[in-house]
């Protein structure tokens, strides 16, 4: 049982154009109907994701800022510096 999906953004899910392709959002929400939950996973920011995908928060999960954020229902769950400044 598939319970959930993560995907790269560059290169995977996005096009040539860095544009989501035009049936994302209708599988999203049939992946959701079977119980699937997605992640996106980016080296991007929160804040630029969330206004990507702003009408879906409820629904996507983020592993972003190159692993160092982990979000999910818009509030953040996990930021850590990866390396102190020396």
């Amino acid at each position: 049982m598939i319970r959930l999906i993560a995907s790269d953004m560059d290169g995977t899910l996005l096009d040539d154009e860095k544009r989501l392709p035009p049936s994302f959002f209708s599988l999203l929400q049939r992946l959701g109907q079977k119980g699937i939950r997605f992640v996106v996973a980016s080296g991007r920011s929160f804040p630029i994701l969330k206004e990507q995908f702003a009408s879906y928060l409820d629904e996507i999960c983020f592993i972003c800022d190159n692993g160092a954020c982990l979000a999910e229902r818009k509030p953040r769950l996990f930021r850590r510096r990866l390396f102190r400044k020396f």
